[in-house]
């Protein structure tokens, strides 16, 4: 219950070097997403069952990102090694356009980025103009590979195609004004700007930015569309300003998927100074929403859409395992922003104890509720099983059919990882008494 099937770590690590030996030796076998109708909380691979999607993403895991220039490369597979560990399925996969940037009062370079620097002539950060009409090679042979890595781990990926945080938030002297669609950064008199920042670059751009724009999208489809692992979110983090251009977005990625006869997952996560109604009542498959409400006692997931509720919408690096087990039991997938420190572990653990748990119930039957148990966090659905998060430990009351029956409880708790079964006769309003102190979750079964 604490993440990796035993062996599986050690054979999957072997085959993502070769994708299929003559011994039999192969990669997990994903196929590609689509809404469950019968719960659209949650997505399915077309078995009818729902696939929960969970795992922890980090903001160089495939454009490199550091204190220094080059940045210092990205061990991705010991990335997808941590992610396997946990028994994760999902990640964001993170593009960055500014080449340098501050934050924090820290500056940050990233590489590569989808366009060329060919000059003639220098950017604002020192080095070669970019030309946007050449898109660089390696930086779409790198997602490409990335993409196919984490499908022979057997992991779901996200690819962000524009990151919209940097336009209107990164400090200056080098903020937006380092971007390759800003003035005197490329060698195509393009300028995207407005006001020191690029809302134009999401806010109604110009013809030629927009068919710039589309260029590297279209080339990104052609490099991971047609692979089975593959979900895109149009941009992370944009103003709210940005709204009509997403949903143009969303249509445009469609429409260059079915080109090659495919369709695959396309989101939209929280915008800057937005609400989440933009998002639920918009065309995405898959949307995160943001807000300080959602980091303690979320929301119900209501089911107008695959709900990804993800920490970097909501306080950052921020959530325990609490957190965790608090918005799987509303009905949400679980994403975490990760810097990939020691003191995050007990949450990445807890997201692959969640899947297990999902994994081990049929979750397309259930449905979250707050008046299901006393705990206030439970999944339930017709009585045969039931999910109860109990955050404070001790005794809670769980609604069952009012009939008799034989249930077995199955106990893990959510501080040490300790599991035990037990078997009781009830209905009705039925007191269950924890095994554990502290905080557990149970997965109640009928028979």
């Amino acid at each position: 219950m604490t993440g990796t099937i035993p062996g599986m770590r050690r054979l999957l690590t072997a085959c993502a070097l070769v994708a299929v030996l003559a011994s039999g030796c192969g990669a997990p076998t994903l196929k590609p997403l689509h809404r469950l109708d019968s719960n659209p909380r949650y997505f399915t691979d077309g078995s009818g069952r729902a696939v929960y999607l969970t795992g922890f993403h980090t903001w160089s895991n495939l454009v490199d990102r550091g204190r220094t220039h080059p940045p210092r490369p990205f061990d991705y597979g010991a990335y997808l090694d941590g992610l396997e560990r946990n028994h994760g399925n999902f990640i964001r996969l993170w593009t960055w356009e500014l080449p340098e940037y501050r934050a924090n009062d820290q500056t940050w370079y990233t590489s590569p980025q989808p366009w060329l620097r060919t000059g003639p002539g220098n950017a604002r950060d020192g080095r070669p103009r970019f030309d946007l009409t050449r898109l660089d090679k390696r930086y779409f042979d790198r997602l490409e590979q990335r993409v196919k890595e984490a499908n022979h781990r057997g992991i779901y990926v996200s690819v962000m195609l524009f990151e919209g945080w940097e336009t209107h938030s990164a400090q200056p002297p080098l903020g937006w004004e380092a971007h390759p669609f800003a003035a005197g950064n490329n060698v195509n008199s393009i300028a995207a700007d407005e006001n020191g920042h690029g809302l134009r670059f999401f806010d109604t751009p110009d013809p030629r930015v927009l068919a710039l724009q589309r260029e590297y999208v279209r080339r990104v489809v052609d490099a991971v569309g047609s692979l089975p692992n593959v979900l895109f979110e149009i941009s992370n983090e944009p103003d709210v300003g940005a709204t009509q251009w997403q949903l143009g977005m969303i249509r445009f990625v469609r429409h260059e998927l079915a080109a090659h006869g495919v369709s695959r997952p396309v989101g939209m996560t929280y915008q800057r100074a937005g609400n989440n109604e933009q998002l639920y009542a918009g065309p995405a498959d898959w949307v995160s929403p943001g807000g300080y409400d959602f980091a303690g006692d979320p929301p119900l997931a209501d089911g107008r859409k695959v709900s990804l509720l993800d920490t970097d919408h909501l306080c950052g690096i921020c959530g325990d395992a609490g957190f965790v087990w608090e918005a799987f039991t509303r009905g949400y997938n679980v994403i975490y922003m990760d810097d990939l420190s020691h003191a995050h572990e007990r949450a990445r653990v807890a997201l692959g104890q969640a899947r297990a748990v999902a994994d081990a119930v049929d979750l397309a039957s259930l449905e979250p509720s707050t008046d299901g148990c006393s705990t206030r966090y439970c999944l339930v659905g017709d009585g045969s099983q039931s999910v109860v998060y109990q955050p404070k430990g001790g005794p809670f009351t769980l609604s069952l059919p009012a009939r008799s029956a034989r249930y077995r409880l199955d106990w893990l708790s959510a501080r040490t990882g300790a599991t035990a079964n037990r078997t009781v006769r009830a209905g009705g309003v039925t007191k269950l008494r924890p095994p554990f102190a502290g905080p557990v979750v149970v997965r109640v079964s009928a028979g």
